[in-house]
């Protein structure tokens, strides 16, 4: 099976295409990009059968983008769920065909799936975008069925929710592209074999999924608000939808000290979206952002989900992380942030993962305790972010630290040198601008 990716597809260019066409390759890439999740979503939980989804989607890919050169139509994912849908239908058809069977219980009759792919107001942008979440949803805990092994949910997740590349998967898992494809092709067969039915399962069979989902929708907030995948710093569609989720999830499970905790962190994080770039759309970091641009209402929420999550479980990670972002969000400036209280947070986190990015976080706070309380943070942190080099080292924000952390030093060499290997690591526009002018600084005061 190809590997659906469409923001590393080019449009394919045909004898019939006009010199107009270069100019509207990226609007229909991005159009394609945008409706990928959605669409695929509603076609998986229509279809209930991935691999069916994914080949139906991958032909009205391809009609799409010789199609859309000449006629782009109002709804991008309407369009692709119609065409997708129909290619579906003709594939089954065939395989009846083939098989010499006339009626196939194990999939919907083609000629009742033809009857409900009228393209209506059932498919109208508006109604789309409300049955979106919900679709997301069943395809999530699909994705995290305890019948798959942990990997093979986070594969699954990243693939189908969240349109990584095989190799983007490969990255985040950090294994082999084959790997992945292997494993998704098991989890595919598994699926179909165990007759696993995509669906949000009755709330008695929620406590073995319910981690593994809240994390995935964390992903899905995360890949939103730093983003990688756009020239631009975040994308706050995706960052409704995780919120959306988060509060879908916490109405079903008010006492679920997780669920609680994700909902409140990610309305403490949405709170400063505003503030977290310039007018120039340029990265601003926490201590030059204009926090009278934050969010209140979301903070006065995520502070009262806050304290609820830490009442119910005694401080579980995501209820730990939440009040880490609350005492931030409290500080009227960066230099009244309660370092103190942050650093403890952070070493109850710690006693609870053996998360590298949660310890490299505990010594960036580390690092701004005042010297009355600790004469030599800054030094110490430095050393001991060094020891985290053999498992961050490719991670781009390993280097934007400890070259900022230098950078305090006075240590501008050094600090020259991590920005140069964070500049090699960052993948968006915004990312590379931050670091260039960082670098620019550097040469001027080594």
């Amino acid at each position: 099976m190809k590997d659906l990716n469409i923001r590393n597809k080019p449009v394919q260019k045909t004898k019939s295409a006009t010199a107009q066409v270069s100019g509207n390759s990226a609007f229909i890439n991005t159009s394609i990009k945008i409706a990928y999740p959605q669409v695929l979503s509603k076609l998986i939980t229509k279809l209930n059968d991935i691999s069916l989804a994914e080949d139906a989607l991958h032909l009205a890919v391809e009609k799409a983008l010789v199609s859309w050169q000449k006629d782009m139509p109002r709804s991008a994912a309407a369009w692709l769920i119609t065409v997708a849908y129909r290619c579906a239908i003709d594939t089954i058809r065939h395989q009846q065909k083939t098989t010499n069977i006339s009626n196939d219980s194990s999939l919907e009759s083609s000629y009742d799936l033809e009857d409900s792919l009228i393209y209506t107001e059932d498919f109208n942008e508006s109604a789309l975008r409300l049955s979106f979440p919900d679709d997301l949803l069943r395809l999530i805990f699909t994705s995290c069925h305890p019948a798959l092994e942990q990997k093979t949910q986070m594969a699954l997740t990243l693939k189908h929710v969240l349109n990584f590349s095989n190799l983007d998967v490969a990255n985040a898992l950090v294994t082999s592209e084959s790997n992945v494809q292997q494993r998704l092709v098991r989890a595919k067969k598994k699926i179909a074999s165990s007759g696993i039915v995509y669906e949000v399962p009755k709330p008695a069979y929620w406590k073995e999924r319910i981690h593994a989902v809240l994390n995935t929708i964390y992903l899905l907030f995360n890949e939103g608000y730093f983003t990688t995948r756009e020239n631009t710093l975040i994308n706050r569609s995706l960052c409704r939808e995780a919120i959306y989720l988060a509060r879908l999830l916490h109405k079903c499970c008010p006492k679920e000290p997780e669920a609680t905790g994700l909902l409140a962190l990610l309305l403490q994080l949405n709170a400063r979206a505003d503030a977290r770039t310039d007018e120039n759309l340029e990265l601003l970091t926490l201590q030059e952002q204009n926090r009278s641009l934050w969010d209140q209402n979301a903070i006065v929420e995520g502070n009262h989900l806050t304290e609820k999550a830490l009442k119910l479980g005694k401080g579980t990670p995501f209820a730990i992380q939440a009040a880490i972002a609350s005492l931030h969000n409290q500080a009227k400036s960066f230099e009244e942030t309660d370092w103190l209280q942050i650093v403890f947070l952070y070493q109850k986190l710690r006693s609870q993962t053996t998360n590298p990015v949660v310890e490299l976080n505990y010594w960036v706070a580390f690092s701004e305790l005042p010297t009355h309380i600790f004469p030599n943070a800054l030094e110490h942190a430095i050393n001991q972010i060094h020891q985290l080099s053999n498992v961050l080292t490719d991670y781009r924000h390993y280097h934007t630290v400890l070259a900022g952390l230098y950078f305090k030093f006075s240590n501008f060499k050094t600090a020259l040198k991590h920005f140069n290997l964070a500049y090699r690591i960052a993948i968006s526009s915004q990312q590379k601008n931050f670091i260039k002018k960082r670098i620019a600084i550097c040469k001027l005061n080594r």
